[in-house]
């Protein structure tokens, strides 16, 4: 199974801590696509330091915004005398008290880390890998630093840190998705571009591999998982793989009855890469005849058989349901 290599910015992971259009399921995504050993994160122990050292202040000054916000009380005197008035005092009564009740319960969960991105977070960090940084590689980030060479500025050395343990921790010849909202990672010609000297650097170092780039989590899960629309499906896909790609007999009893309770989930496409596996993958068809197996392409045949070609139906009826077949071409037309 081939694996992403991923790089996440503290800058990511706080845009769920203020007015943005960043949407909790990615996070969901990201840590059960970690689970199925589909992405690989690396997360330096920077990141975490700077999470939560900065998740306060971006909190403070978002509930600001919030209570801030609203209908005013004070309206002017010649507004008095009409007749809505009266209901839009009352209305704006009960919008600012619902406001105050929002921000109450948000400043608790706030002081509680009991934010969905605060658990998401730390189970993210549980299952990522994580990456320290050795006496060398400060003594590189120092350097880089020094010469002013990207990412991070002279006056910093985390970004500089950061990115001497992605070269190090990084298997060689792998390429690395950076997800980075720091215009320090970006080409100057092109936003969605990384700097034409990380890029070079990392294909030198690394023996080969690219740096790719994006500014928000949903654009790269949408573009190297396209499949993914919900965390959920992570499962599915894990599923499925394990079938289509069983080397054993074991594996694919054991593929068959991790996507059993998954037939609701399945459409036209995932059925018909099945049948397409249980046709030509060796370690399924040869045991066709196997009560689970053969029950299964039995259901999938059922469920899907008004949205499948002729041919690739006649090909499932023969190697899975051969009685069948048989006892339709003993019937005398």
């Amino acid at each position: 199974m081939d694996v992403t290599h991923v790089f996440i910015d503290t800058s990511v992971y706080l845009k769920f801590y203020t007015f943005s259009n960043a949407d909790i399921e990615e996070l969901k995504k990201i840590s059960a696509l970690i689970k199925a050993g589909k992405l690989k994160l690396y997360v330096p122990t920077l990141v975490v330091d700077e999470f939560y050292r900065n998740r306060e202040s971006r909190l403070k000054h978002a509930m600001q915004q919030f209570k801030g916000s609203g209908p005013s009380n004070s309206v002017p005197r010649f507004i008095h005398g009409y007749d809505q008035y009266k209901e839009f005092k009352e209305l704006t009564k009960k919008w600012n008290e619902l406001r105050d009740r929002l921000a109450d319960e948000a400043e608790k969960a706030a002081l509680d880390r009991a934010f969905p991105a605060d658990k998401l977070f730390e189970q993210i960090v549980q299952v990522a890998t994580s990456i320290e940084p050795s006496d060398d590689v400060i003594e590189k980030a120092e350097r880089r630093r020094v010469l002013g060479n990207p990412p991070g500025k002279k006056d910093s050395l985390g970004d500089q840190l950061n990115w001497e343990m992605l070269l190090d921790a990084v298997p060689d010849g792998e390429t690395l998705f950076v997800v980075v909202d720091d215009k320090d990672y970006a080409s100057l010609l092109r936003a969605d571009r990384p700097r034409d000297v990380l890029a070079m650097e990392w294909e030198k170092r690394k023996g080969g591999g690219t740096l790719t780039l994006f500014s928000e989590l949903k654009p790269f899960l949408a573009a190297k998982f396209p499949d993914i629309k919900l965390a959920a499906d992570v499962e599915k896909s894990v599923a499925i793989d394990g079938l289509l790609y069983s080397g054993t007999f074991a594996q694919t009893h054991e593929a068959i009855r991790k996507i059993t309770p998954m037939l609701e989930a399945l459409d036209n496409a995932d059925a018909v890469r099945l049948i397409d596996a249980g046709l030509n993958n060796t370690q399924i068809c040869w045991i066709a005849s196997d009560a689970d197996v053969n029950a299964f392409f039995l259901e999938l045949r059922k469920r899907f058989e008004p949205h499948l070609d002729n041919e690739l139906l006649e090909r499932l009826d023969e190697k899975y349901f051969p009685e069948e077949c048989s006892e339709l071409d003993d019937v005398p037309f």
